[in-house]
């Protein structure tokens, strides 16, 4: 949009109240594998890195936004050093599970499967927007039409 001047924020995966798809997803699981008395393996490597943020450093960072320049972009993260790894041995120590890390082959096919649902999920979007697109001009034509030339 012409003239919108816009800072853009990039936070890390998001905890606290309300987290719903940051960290909150990994302790959930730790609890039905401490449930089911299994082992949890996870997708990646123990020296992965993590970059956190809390929830209420975002809306910091969000109210802070207003004076950053224009274009301008800003990664937000706190200063922990988290990996995969420490996670893991978090959810062991706190549900007394046994955890781990799934093959390198299917690392891969996993990277492979995700690559693949992000194409899908893509298409359909551009599909679906193509499709609002096509609908909105039909309906304003429509609209835009004397009624004499829509009866037949």
């Amino acid at each position: 949009i012409s003239g919108l001047e816009l800072c853009i924020l990039r936070p890390a995966v998001v905890y606290g109240a309300g987290d719903i798809n940051g960290l909150m997803p990994r302790i959930v699981c730790g609890r039905v594998y401490q449930h089911l008395d299994e082992k949890m393996k996870l997708l990646g490597t123990p020296d992965l890195a993590i970059s956190t943020v809390h929830v209420e450093d975002v809306v910091k960072a969000i109210w802070m936004a207003k004076d950053m320049a224009p274009g301008s972009v800003y990664n937000v993260a706190d200063s922990a050093h988290f990996t995969v790894g420490d996670m893991n041995d978090l959810l062991a120590e706190v549900f007394g599970i046994k955890t781990g890390f799934v093959s390198g082959i299917m690392n891969g096919l996993a990277r492979k499967a995700f690559s693949m649902a992000v194409n899908q999920a893509f298409s359909m979007a551009v599909n679906q927007g193509f499709s609002m697109a096509v609908n909105h001009i039909f309906l304003s034509l429509s609209l835009s039409m004397p009624s004499a030339w829509l009866s037949t």
